[in-house]
């Protein structure tokens, strides 16, 4: 039995949604800083209702390329 958790990295589906822990694993930061960059507007996220929050791959890769020194 695989126990892995399949994150964002490895799953490579472009129009697939991420949630916060996929997309959170995938920059290798914690949630709680993921959701800190979402309420500053730092990263782009698509919102469900009240609690569900999704993030597109793309939007992950532009924030990534943004933090480059």
């Amino acid at each position: 039995m695989n126990t892995e958790t399949k994150t964002a990295k490895d799953d490579g589906r472009e129009g697939y949604l991420y949630t916060r822990r996929q997309a959170a694993a995938w920059l290798c930061v914690s949630e709680r800083y993921l959701s800190q960059l979402t309420r500053e507007g730092r990263i782009r996220a698509v919102r469900f209702g009240k609690k569900a929050v999704r993030y597109a791959l793309s939007d992950l890769n532009e924030f990534a390329a943004s933090c480059r020194i």
